[in-house]
């Protein structure tokens, strides 16, 4: 009896060991099985994916720059791209036959640089296109260009040196460090074993963006077309710009010659400066367009408008004669302020200088933001020239007075001078940038505050001035009776190249009562600008009345 229960006892402490190690082994199956599907299962997925898929660059790594209504101004084309990893493609004579027939690119002594290769399919052949895409390490993908052949704004928004990723010029330049921040844009692609792309899966779309900037501006793309499209088909080399009149913000800003930001080597030695910007970068003589300076100036003074000189046709200072365009006519005779701006009478605003002096002139110059920069926010802005003190002394208080000799302006200046009168003597400003767009926040630029910088009854008598010039002044020839605006023509003795040139000038504000634009332009050696400028502001103006 106690043999049996000692044997019953063995068998019960063995099966007790037996259940209690199976119970420990299952536990610790359950933990580790626990361990790979919860606590190391993504990274287990993860390898899984990254062998069966690849991921490919659909794009530069750089921030969209949009207009003010949010429409793309870059990155609005897509195109094929050969991707090429060297280290698992395997060249042969007809693929790399194949490659250079559709890229144009021979790209064998190009793959011992072991870097991905980034080629743009020029010739899309189908037969050779699906042949290539079962290459192993090769991928033919949509890839996002950053600009296009025709780039809307193409001064405004600059270009990049696209090996290294860093904006050269406008906007690219300015804001370079905002628009490069996180960008990473790929796509993923199924592939087989051999890295070879699985044809008929389709891929999936992956954007890392860790906080990318995009940049919204100012720019109205209907108007900037409107504007690019009326330039080029007129005149060659000139510049134009749009403000909101409300805000300083920049509306249009076109310059002429144009270039091609996807093809910057072929302009490289140019005489021709397709790369300046010359609505900011350019300065020139603003010539009668000054004489709302002198107009303000003498104002200002207490000079009243109806203050008669008599002209003759021209003016001696000093033994130096200027004349005035009445000259062969035998002058205006008396006439007052209104006729003289009407019809831009360079005898009377030589008087009316001389008698107000040339330094209240140049307080006012300072005043309508002649001399520095408007701040618009691009690098290559130029600040344009005022003559020093001792100039205005002697017989330079003629040429200064009708907007020649050692002055010179940038059309962003004129524009902004412009639109302080429209705007009854408030300084809005001159802005070109809205806000800033990331994944995680986004912001609107805030804008300093507007000041007055000359009185409200001064801006409103040269407005009414401004008026009279299109009405039966100097641009009578774009008077329009059903539509009311003012403004003030140009021309400017000037040289280029050594030689004598005559630059067109027209700036004006639309409608009169409660201006909601105004136009600045500035055509280079166009001769009137009354008969080249004023047409050119009148096109432009109509076009934006169909569009909004």
């Amino acid at each position: 009896m106690g043999r049996r229960e000692n044997k019953k006892k063995k068998e019960y402490n063995r099966v007790k060991i037996i259940a209690t190690l199976f119970s420990f082994i299952m536990m610790v199956l359950i933990i580790r099985l626990f361990y790979i599907q919860v606590i190391i299962g993504k990274t287990y997925e993860s390898s899984a994916t990254n062998q069966r898929t690849k991921e490919i660059p659909i794009g530069i790594k750089r921030g969209t720059i949009y207009d003010t209504n949010m429409i793309p101004l870059t990155n609005r084309v897509r195109s094929q791209h050969m991707i090429i990893y060297p280290e698992i493609f395997l060249p042969s004579k007809d693929n790399l036959t194949k490659i250079e027939e559709i890229t144009g690119v021979n790209i064998k002594n190009k793959l011992t640089l072991k870097r991905i290769l980034d080629l743009k399919v020029k010739d899309y052949n189908t037969d050779i296109i699906n042949s290539l895409e079962r290459e192993k390490g090769l991928f033919i993908v949509a890839y996002e260009e950053r600009y296009e052949a025709n780039q809307i704004g193409a001064h405004l928004i600059g270009y990049i040196n696209m090996a290294d990723n860093k904006g050269q010029y406008g906007l690219e330049r300015k804001y370079n460090d905002i628009l490069t921040q996180g960008q990473d844009k790929k796509i993923e692609v199924v592939v087989d074993a051999q890295k070879r792309r699985i044809l008929g899966i389709e891929k999936s779309k992956k954007l890392n963006n860790n906080d990318g900037k995009d940049i919204i501006t100012t720019i109205d793309k209907k108007i900037q077309t409107i504007v690019e499209e009326k330039l080029d088909n007129k005149y060659k080399n000139g510049s134009v710009v749009v403000l909101d009149t409300k805000t300083g913000n920049v509306l249009a800003l076109a310059s002429r010659p144009n270039f091609n930001p996807l093809d910057i080597a072929s302009y490289l030695g140019k005489k021709d400066k397709e790369f300046y910007n010359r609505a900011i970068q350019v300065s020139y003589p603003p010539g009668s367009i000054f004489k709302i300076v002198v107009a303000a100036a003498a104002l200002e003074t207490g000079v009243d408008m109806d203050k008669a000189f008599l002209c003759d046709g021209y003016e001696e200072i000093d033994d130096i004669v200027i004349k005035c365009h009445s000259y062969k006519t035998g002058g205006h005779g008396e006439i007052n302020m209104e006729e003289a701006f009407s019809k831009s009478c360079n005898s009377y605003f030589i008087k009316l200088g001389q008698e107000i002096g040339g330094e209240n002139i140049l307080n006012m110059a300072r005043k309508l933001g002649f001399g520095r920069k408007t701040e618009i926010g691009l690098e290559e802005e130029s600040e344009g020239l005022l003559p020093n003190i001792n100039y205005i002394k002697g017989s330079g208080i003629g040429n200064i007075s009708i907007g020649q000799g050692p002055l010179e302006s940038t059309l962003i200046q004129i524009a902004k001078m412009t639109n302080i009168v429209a705007n009854d003597g408030i300084d809005r400003g001159v802005y070109v940038l809205k806000g800033i767009v990331g994944e995680n926040n986004s912001k609107i630029i805030e804008k300093p505050p507007s000041n007055a910088v000359i009185d409200k009854s001064i801006a409103e008598k040269l407005k009414k001035m401004m008026k009279k010039v299109v009405v039966d002044g100097t641009a009578k020839n774009i008077y329009d009776k059903d539509i009311s605006f003012g403004g003030k023509t140009g021309s400017a003795q000037s040289t280029a190249n050594g030689q004598y040139v005559v630059h067109a000038w027209f700036t004006g504000f639309y409608p009169y009562d409660n201006p909601r634009y105004v136009i600045s332009i500035c055509i280079e050696n166009g001769g009137s600008g009354g008969q080249v400028a004023a047409p050119l502001f009148k096109d432009i103006l109509d076009e934006i009345e169909k569009t909004h």
